[in-house]
């Protein structure tokens, strides 16, 4: 039986040891997550909370999608990492699309809020292209390998074994350990991080509803190239 304060004292010997495991690639993932909460100034306008709303999911789930990879529960850092991506859409369309009345109805219902959702990937379609298909590009990769059910993910955390006693299973709360893997996956959650604060630059344009740090371009060049350097850095290693 797996008992729940047994887990939590686990996952936190698991995150304790994270530095000395990944080295370069979990201090890269922590600045670079840790950075979501810098690049914006505190300076902001009314017309910048619905993409502030937003953000902020983007936020919190790129963090639980880490925090979830290093604690080797994969599937649900994938789920984190897609809603992070399904509520960027939303964000980025608010920046273009400030009233909060487009988002509200007075019904409130899944019905109304798909419609909202709906006019958000047809904008970005529409108006940034080449945006829209990378993220579609990795919803379906997420879909594909960690979000849905699938038999690759049950040999994660299922294992079948014979003894002297006979045949038999076992399972475990924690995924099987691969720590080139896990490199892999928090740097690749990193390195698409830094896009989507790209991606923001980009579409505010001229947008004075928010503003991006004085430092942005050096911090976002700085964190880009090491991350660039650490994923060459594991190709070579594979």
């Amino acid at each position: 039986m797996v008992k729940i304060l047994e887990i939590v004292k686990d996952e936190n010997i698991i995150f304790s040891e994270a530095e000395k495991k990944y080295g370069d690639y979990y201090l890269h993932a922590k600045a670079t997550l840790e950075y979501l909460d810098l690049f914006l100034t505190n300076k902001v306008e009314n017309e910048a909370y619905v993409f502030l709303m937003f953000f902020a999911q983007v936020n919190k789930s790129l963090k639980l999608a880490l925090l979830s990879f290093l604690r080797a529960h994969n599937n649900q850092a994938g789920m984190n990492v897609r809603h992070a991506f399904e509520a960027f859409v939303l964000a980025i369309y608010g920046l273009k699309n400030p009233d909060l009345s487009l988002y509200y109805k007075e019904k409130g219902t899944l019905d109304e809020l798909e419609k909202v959702n709906s006019l958000a990937r047809k904008w970005l379609d529409q108006e940034h292209p080449e945006v829209s298909a990378n993220i579609k590009i990795i919803k379906k990769q997420l879909s594909n390998v960690l979000v849905h059910a699938n038999l690759r993910q049950v040999f994660d955390n299922f294992s079948l074994h014979k003894d002297n006693i006979g045949e038999g299973f076992a399972t475990s709360f924690f995924d099987e350990e691969n720590t080139e893997l896990t490199k892999e996956r928090i740097n690749w959650l990193a390195n698409n991080t830094l896009t989507l604060m790209q991606i923001v630059q980009d579409i505010k344009g001229n947008c004075t509803y928010i503003n991006l740090a004085d430092s942005f371009n050096k911090d976002i060049q700085q964190l880009s190239i090491l991350g660039k350097q650490l994923r060459d850095q594991l190709q070579v290693e594979n």
